[in-house]
């Protein structure tokens, strides 16, 4: 709109002869003469974008991780679901997607990697597990 007010502004000084205002009066020397600006609307004042502070992820909820260290404490040792005991659940930050318990010849990602260490009981045995947000991983030693 301000390219179409200031485009139809030159036409119509280019329209008339030079030195004569608008309402087609002769300008005298050393009369006022009365300037139309148009300016587009004020630019909204913009904050520079702040760096965001090192955002630490949240781990995934423990529910459904729990659930599968359960089902998978009581396939392992044989015992029904009932039987199987949640010791502890902690949340971890693991240093790699290894998750805490590389395994020999695989390689993992380096990143840090929010999830759980949750310990059962089932069997007579503990089973320390690692989880991230979608898998758990049995670390105890066999």
């Amino acid at each position: 709109m301000v390219v179409t007010v200031v485009a139809w502004t030159v036409v119509a000084a280019c329209d008339r002869p030079a030195g004569q205002p608008a309402d087609g009066a002769p300008l005298s020397p050393g009369a006022p003469v009365a300037a139309t600006v148009v300016t587009a609307s004020p630019a909204r004042a913009v904050a520079p974008p702040r760096l965001a502070a090192t955002a630490q992820a949240s781990p995934p909820p423990a529910e459904p991780l729990v659930a599968l260290v359960t089902a998978d404490a009581a396939h392992l040792t044989g015992v029904g679901l009932d039987a199987v005991r949640i010791v502890r659940v902690e949340p971890r930050e693991w240093p790699d997607r290894s998750l805490g318990c590389p395994r020999p010849g695989m390689g993992y990602a380096q990143a840090i990697t929010p999830g759980y260490l949750i310990v059962a009981e089932a069997g007579g045995r503990q089973l320390e597990y690692h989880s991230d947000h979608a898998q758990i991983v049995l670390c105890t030693p066999a």
